[in-house]
């Protein structure tokens, strides 16, 4: 899966320009990206501002011509690369989590003026890593539980980058993704829900044949 996350980030190296304030989710496909952009803005004497839903990529970029920006004080994004657990074409719908990054991931989108997912086609398919993620307040973590009586629901350890806990949801398939949506927002104690509808303006995605690798782009906000 290196050869289409490295494809990935290189096609993305193809929009930046400079001057920009370049935002970036989390995941291991905006890693390759990351390492990939410090490399760029040194080698073509650009400056770029750069914000990171995790602080753990900001290390990769700390190169001259990149100012860190705190995400908390950020209040426009030129451009957003993220990635995603789970992409439907046909309605939009996108699902994440996996790297405990949903609530910096989901402030950043609403920020930018322009956001793209990079996937492999593997993400096409809601059985490779069929959950959806939550964040969960720790002190209603029991009651969360008791409200989700029926599915099925494991606690992952550790915290997410918020500082929130993080509950799996196993679904069967994505058509019952609306249910779990509707119930979750009955239960004060899911602080937010990793699957968001047409918020990403467009979605890239590597696909091979025969080792040769492919960009397909799709418009994730047409009706």
């Amino acid at each position: 899966m290196n050869k289409h996350k490295s494809f990935l980030a290189q096609s993305a190296l193809n929009l930046i320009k400079d001057g920009m304030i370049v935002g970036v989710g989390g995941g291991s496909t905006v890693r390759f990206f990351v390492e990939a952009l410090a490399e760029y803005v040194r080698d073509n004497n650009l400056h770029i501002k750069f914000v990171a839903a995790d602080k753990d990529l900001e290390d990769l970029v700390t190169v001259p011509g990149v100012t860190l920006l705190d995400i908390n004080n950020v209040i426009e994004v030129d451009i957003l690369f993220d990635g995603a657990d789970y992409v439907n074409l046909d309605t939009g719908m996108v699902s994440k989590g996996n790297g405990g990054c949903i609530v910096p991931e989901m402030f950043l989108v609403k920020l930018a003026k322009k956001s793209i997912l990079l996937v492999d086609d593997s993400k096409l398919s809601w059985g490779r890593l069929p959950k959806v993620f939550l964040e969960v307040s720790e002190d209603e973590l029991p009651e969360v539980f008791n409200s989700l009586e029926g599915y099925v629901c494991f606690l992952r350890k550790g915290f997410s980058v918020a500082g929130n806990l993080v509950v799996e949801v196993s679904l069967d398939n994505p058509d019952l993704v609306d249910g779990l949506l509707d119930v979750a927002k009955e239960i004060p104690g899911i602080l937010v829900v990793g699957v968001s509808y047409k918020k990403y303006d467009c979605v890239w995605i590597s696909r091979s044949d025969n080792d040769r690798l492919s960009l397909e782009k799709f418009n994730l906000k047409n009706d």
